[in-house]
């Protein structure tokens, strides 16, 4: 538990780039192994060293160039994903190197709950979530397997559920350069590519010519990979894993799947449950993927009562209340196209779809007749449309939550304002306009290019709505039987197929089993559940991990929790029959990842003085139009590459006793591990250098820099050639064995080199560029121009910061007493910051109430948005708090306010180990008689085993800005400070590092400055 929390806290947020996957050691095993400088890490009671991680992260690095090898746009791994290719390399190695040590490990550790043997040990399965990019996993899965070499393989499978999912895995494999060939196409060959094959396409006895085949068509041992490793647990599809376990036989195989957890039973099959215990190595279900801020939020309507009202009318509300929410979601995209950009978020996409994926489903049908029955009323019948839409909007619908609110109270961002501010006719054509692409009565086309296509559209308007099917010709009898005409369309390509496009006019799609089997899109924001049967368990979690899949800012797959796009970033979840819901959430149960949101208050304090408040401005965005670098003419960057195992040498270290952040750059003894390129110059492939080096430009939007191959050799021709060399570009420390070079793999190895040194020198100029040109051009703004509390979600009366608890019967009275908290003003600004239900910080001099806390460990909150304050900022708060308070502190001729800076929505400053550096806390202090001299502390609570010397230096540079923006006539002290809240590292005063007992020489450091200013004529 402590090194997962050590891993949330100092891995999570980090954005892989570069600096942090394409170098070794990787910032990943770098942090890793801080934490086993202080807690050694074992497992099952064999130790891993840092010398093992190290090794281990350089095995991932050329795994990762290996697939990296032919994209244009290169794979950084996330976090999560570097853990499970990092235990996977500890189990290949233990099991390759100490196979006896290493069974006889986890058996003490099972304690005869489980037994291990060599012949179990032959699988390994990842249990992770949809969209969390389970397919990168598989493409490194098979270096490392071959790179152990637990054996050779004779042939090696790629089983998927269907003909769709091959294709996309052939698509993905070769991407990655991985030899792959489909069996679809090719039949059974003598081939040592790796061969996609679909389950079903294996059989007990080869009857015909077809492409079915038997398990022992394939001779010798085997490694295979499995998709969607849960399937073929249920009982009607057993046959398929037991043509899995004949196949697995004195193999080895790898399983992915999503929702292992819908078919891991004990005590229905406990065989199952055994063997799964045994092979899942990495567990990163949706509930870590949900509380790690991947994926989009997500809203499941949950009634307490569904059958107070008629089904027909349940249905009608249902059918309605989502039509809203899809319309509003069109409303938010359109009015916010450029932080739709911004945040890679497309146009949304309204789909009804069941757990079932068999085509000819009655009960599927009939509900996809009640949808077009719906649909067609709602264009033709605006008295009926509109008197729903009035209960809706006014959450008076009589379905009730657990809580005794109606379903639709507070649901709606804009449209109640709208629908109130303007006529109800004009409401409904408006409505008609964006989701159906104007007014008119349904028509429905089959598209006569397509299979299994019916689209529909209103009056002579574009389509707006598509049903994808697999049996038209059913389907058509049930509409004709319900009067409706199908007309046939016999230009228009299949529609299905141009949905991801940008200019597709689809707003709704129908009853496509696709969604489920692998569709790859990301518009899907609403979905109306149509038959959940029984056992569709597994099928509904697909179905809901393919709607949550975001791709984020920067392909970081995180929602923004940018409050004016969080429609966009939640998943809407209706059903048109209230059992379907049910069984929905039932499913959702398992995943443990229903959640009780409940919204906070968030107080403004002291509005009056923020027109006072003055607050730094970085223009960073005007530098890419004004700044144009030429890197033949910047000599004043050096950087430094070190390639040596940590073995070799003992640098950068973080004591106990102070910080020592040192470099090899004068320490003789090291010289011969320098290594100058210039005599290697005319060896390099040039043009590949500088191909690689403008697609990192291009990758990283470097836009405005410009080199040439001349100025990239000219850098290369400055080594250091000695630690007393002053006048140099980069210092690169490699193991003298580097510089041997006898083959042409060598002379490969080193270009690498080269291409990673200049990445990091051109990343270095880049980013010192960028800051000198924000201390230069610093401006200052009254707090009330970049509202402070723009991180909030805001309604018309309140902000709101929103807390979610699981919805279990064990914590109901756990979310009552929530919920009394909050619903009493007295008692929620009340200091509790240890209260175990809803801990928070209420001090006068902060600008806004309450400060809440996010301490799993301490209360049942899962998840909190935006993110709460962690111990250490907690701690620091306490201190300030009482220092203010100490009557033999005289602070009365000040006013002292304090706010919570938020990563992206605060104050950031650019340092070169990451994209911003946002200090946890920004501090003002002046005369209570004048908006001037005014100070603005940037404070920043963190353990010492993390004290970074750019942010400690920012103490310095910071004082460019100062001179900056008190050139243009203000009279402003800036200061930065790290405050240690743990004993890893003691305080260096005069750098502004302190510890948590020295908040006086905040203080101490700035009043006398104020003083001085203010005493000056």
């Amino acid at each position: 538990m402590e090194l997962k929390n050590f891993i949330q806290s100092h891995i999570l947020d980090v954005t892989p780039t570069f600096e942090t996957t394409n170098q070794t050691p990787t910032y990943y095993a770098t942090t890793l192994c801080k934490k086993l400088s202080d807690t050694p890490l074992s497992l099952y009671s064999i130790s891993i060293t840092e010398d093992d991680i190290f090794r281990y992260d350089s095995n991932i690095l050329n795994y990762l160039k290996k697939i990296n090898q032919k994209r244009q746009i290169p794979i950084n791994l996330k976090y999560y994903q570097y853990l499970a290719i990092l235990f996977t390399e500890i189990y290949f190695d233990l099991l390759k190197n100490k196979p006896d040590e290493f069974i006889n490990s986890l058996n003490n550790f099972a304690n005869s709950t489980f037994t291990f043997d060599r012949k179990t040990m032959n699988k390994l399965a990842y249990f992770m979530a949809t969209g969390s990019g389970k397919t990168i996993i598989a493409h490194i899965n098979y270096h490392q397997f071959h790179h152990y070499k637990l054996f050779e393989p004779d042939c090696i499978l790629f089983i998927t559920p269907n003909e769709g999912l091959s294709k996309q895995h052939h698509e993905e494999l070769i991407n990655s350069n991985h030899p792959a060939i489909l069996y679809s196409e090719s039949g059974l060959t003598n081939t040592d590519k790796v061969l996609i094959i679909e389950i079903t396409k294996f059989t007990e006895v080869k009857k015909g010519s077809g492409l079915s085949i038997t398990p022992d068509s394939f001779e010798g041992r085997k490694l295979i990979f499995v998709d969607e490793g849960h399937k073929g647990q249920s009982s009607e599809e057993r046959k398929w894993k037991s043509y899995r376990d004949q196949l697995a036989e004195n193999g080895f195989v790898f399983e992915y799947s999503a929702t292992f957890a819908q078919i891991l039973n004990p005590s229905e099959a406990p065989d199952i449950f055994e063997e799964y215990c045994k092979s899942i190595i990495f567990d990163y279900s949706y509930k870590y993927f949900y509380y790690d801020g991947y994926g989009k939020d997500f809203s499941i309507i949950n009634i307490q009562n569904p059958r107070e009202i008629q089904a027909d009318l349940f249905t009608d509300i249902m059918f309605v209340g989502n039509l809203l929410t899809f319309y509003e979601q069109l409303l938010i995209f359109e009015n916010n196209k450029s932080l739709a950009v911004k945040y890679n978020l497309e146009k949304p996409l309204w789909i009804f779809v069941g757990s079932t994926v068999t085509a000819s489903s009655q009960k599927e049908f009939s509900d996809i007749l009640t949808v077009v029955i719906l649909l067609s009323k709602f264009v033709s019948e605006p008295n009926w449309a509109l008197n729903l839409i009035e209960i809706i909007l006014n959450a008076k619908t009589g379905l009730r939550n657990p809580f005794g609110e109606d379903i639709f109270e507070n649901s709606f961002l804009l449209l109640p304002a709208i629908y109130h501010s303007t006529n109800r006719e004009e409401f409904y054509h408006n409505l008609l306009k964006t989701v159906f692409n104007g007014p008119g009565p349904l028509r429905l086309f089959e598209i006569k290019n397509a299979e299994g296509e019916i689209a529909l559209k209103t009056g002579d308007n574009s389509y707006f709505a598509l049903i994808n099917i697999g049996n038209v010709a059913e389907f058509k009898k049930l509409l004709t039987k319900s009067n409706f005409t199908i007309e046939s369309d016999i230009i228009s390509p299949s529609l299905f197929d141009s949905i991801k496009s940008k200019s597709s006019t689809i707003n709704i799609l129908i009853g496509s089993k696709k969604f489920i089997e692998g569709w790859d899109t990301w518009r899907v924001s609403s979905i109306g559940l149509l038959y959940v049967g029984k056992s569709q368990g597994p099928q509904i979690i697909q179905l809901f991990g393919r709607g949550v899949r975001l791709l984020g800012e920067n392909n970081s797959l995180k929602r923004s929790n940018n409050p004016q796009i969080k429609p966009l970033e939640t998943l809407k979840i209706y059903g048109i029959k209230s059992d379907y819901l049910v069984k929905f959430l039932e499913a959702i149960k398992k995943e443990e990842i229903e959640l009780e949101p409940i919204s906070v208050p968030i107080k403004p304090q002291h509005e009056d003085k923020w027109n006072d408040l003055k607050i730094i401005k970085l223009e960073t965005p005007k530098f890419y139009h004004d700044e144009f670098i030429d890197i033949s003419k910047n000599s004043s960057v050096s950087v430094t590459l070190n390639l040596l195992p940590r073995t070799t040498v003992g640098i950068s270290t973080s004591t106990r006793d102070t910080i020592t952040i040192e470099t090899m750059s004068n320490t003789p003894e090291y010289d011969d591990y320098l290594l100058d390129l210039s005599p290697y110059i005319n060896l390099f492939n040039w043009q590949r250098i500088y191909t690689e080096l403008l697609s990192y430009k291009l990758e990283h939007n470097y836009w405005n820099i410009n080199f040439t191959i001349d100025s990239l050799k000219n850098i290369l021709s400055k080594g250091a050639k000695s630690s007393s060399d002053n006048n140099f570009c980069y210092k690169l420390y490699v193991l003298p064995e580097v510089k041997n070079l006898t083959t042409y793999s060598d002379i490969i190895r080193l270009e690498d080199i080269a291409i990673l040194l200049l990445k990091k020198y051109i990343s270095a100029l880049y980013k010192i560029q960028v800051k000198e040109y924000e201390s230069k051009n610093a401006t200052v703004k009254n707090l009330t121009d970049i509202n402070p509390l723009s991180i909030f979600e805001s309604t018309l009366n309140a902000y709101i910061q929103t807390v979610y608890v699981k919805k279990e019967t064990n914590l109901l009275s756990y979310l009552n007493r929530i919920h009394n908290i909050v619903n009493d003003t007295n008692v929620l600004l009340t200091n509790s910051p240890y209260d175990p239900t809803l801990p928070r910080i209420i001090f006068h001099e902060s600008l806004f109430l309450p400060l809440l806390l996010y301490t799993r460990d301490l209360t049942h909150i899962e998840y909190m948005n935006p993110t709460g304050l962690n111990e250490g900022e907690r701690d620091f708060l306490l201190k300030l708090i009482d220092y203010l308070k100490n009557p033999s502190i005289d602070l009365s001729n000040y006013e002292i306010y304090v706010l919570r800076n938020y990563p992206r929505s605060g104050i950031g400053f650019l340092i070169q180990t990451s994209e911003k550096f946002y200090p946890d806390f920004i501090i003002w202090i002046k005369p209570k008689s004048s908006i001037y001299p005014q100070a603005i502390v940037f404070a920043d609570p963190k353990s010492g085993y993390f004290l970074s010397e750019e942010k400690i230096n920012l103490a310095l540079s910071i004082k460019d800005i100062e001179k900056t923006i008190n050139s243009q006539g203000y009279h402003i002290t800036l200061e930065s400070f790290i405050i240690i809240v743990d004993n890893s590292s003691s305080p260096i005063p005069d750098k502004n590092l302190i510890n948590l007992n020295q908040i006086n020489l905040i203080f101490e450091k700035v009043i006398p400055k104020l003083n001085k200013i203010d005493s000056q004529p």
